[in-house]
């Protein structure tokens, strides 16, 4: 009898989505889980970001932050 593995990762619905910049919508603002507090272990936000084709981004950090232990994606 052949076995299986399963690989699982807890997703929240509060953090992460798709940003669509317009020329009328030409900012936005993201933070991490249960900013300005520490997230939650294991936590993970993913953020696609959408603007124009042929337009640039660019992105200001408000904070400073460490992503000393972060993992490679």
């Amino acid at each position: 009898m052949l076995g299986f593995r399963l690989k699982y990762k807890e997703i929240s619905a509060s953090c992460g989505g798709e940003i669509v910049l317009t020329q009328f919508d030409k900012s936005a603002e993201i933070s991490s889980l249960n900013y300005p507090n520490i997230p939650p272990p294991h936590s993970e936000c993913s953020w696609l970001i959408r603007g124009t084709p042929g337009e640039s981004f660019r992105v200001d950090f408000e904070e400073r932050f460490d992503l000393t232990n972060s993992k490679k994606v």
